[in-house]
């Protein structure tokens, strides 16, 4: 099975090494290293917290949406209540 544009030789076999674009093991030093990602550490942890943020708010708006809905249902069902 290969990828195209990639030798089956450069696939990453079960349990094997994670390897960087030049063919080099990713090995981190330190937790420091892990978070600066070579240098590109702000751009990448930045997206997974303006991602994480953007998802946080959609909830937010959706239980707001659902829970004026419910209001809105329980007026109206209140005021249309034969007395």
């Amino acid at each position: 099975m290969s990828t195209p544009g990639r030798p089956e030789s450069e696939l990453l076999p079960l349990g094997g090494t994670a390897r960087s674009a030049k063919g080099a093991p990713m090995n981190w030093g330190s937790a420091g290293e892990f978070f600066a990602m070579g240098g590109y550490g702000v751009y990448v942890w930045g997206s997974y917290g303006i991602t994480a943020a953007l998802i946080g708010f959609e909830a937010w708006l959706t239980l707001r949406r659902r829970r004026r809905a419910l209001c809105d249902a329980l007026a109206s069902a209140s005021s249309e209540a034969p007395r």
